[in-house]
């Protein structure tokens, strides 16, 4: 199992960011953060129409995550919504496990590629 100990981090607003590891009960707040990132976001190489998960697949997906030793699911969030998401995941072959696919997201309202290029 991957998991941190919550971190809290104090913003220049002095709003409370606060970083953990995402568990199951996550999944819909992910998926309606999911929704903002593939609609809003100018980089991104999912489109909207490509992320088609339930609440149950997500939440599982989660699961799998949170119980493989070298996977980790990262949930930010910033007055109780997700503001942010970062996943790992290590190769799967005994001789690729020094490998790793990393995905991370950031809620455009704090993408400063996103405002810049609005």
């Amino acid at each position: 199992m991957s998991e941190i100990e919550p971190k809290e981090y104090e913003l220049k607003t002095g709003e409370k960011l606060i970083v953990r590891t995402a568990v199951p009960d996550d999944a819909q707040a992910l998926l309606e953060y999911a929704d903002i990132i593939f609609t809003e976001d100018l980089y991104n190489i999912t489109t909207r129409e490509e992320f088609d998960k339930g609440v149950e697949e997500e939440s599982k997906w989660i699961q799998e995550h949170y119980d493989k030793p070298a996977h980790l699911t990262l949930a930010a969030e910033l007055n109780s919504s997700l503001v942010g998401f970062l996943s790992f995941e290590n190769g799967s072959r005994k001789r690729l496990q020094h490998h790793g696919m990393l995905h991370m997201s950031v809620h455009p309202r704090f993408s400063m590629a996103y405002q810049t290029a609005k």
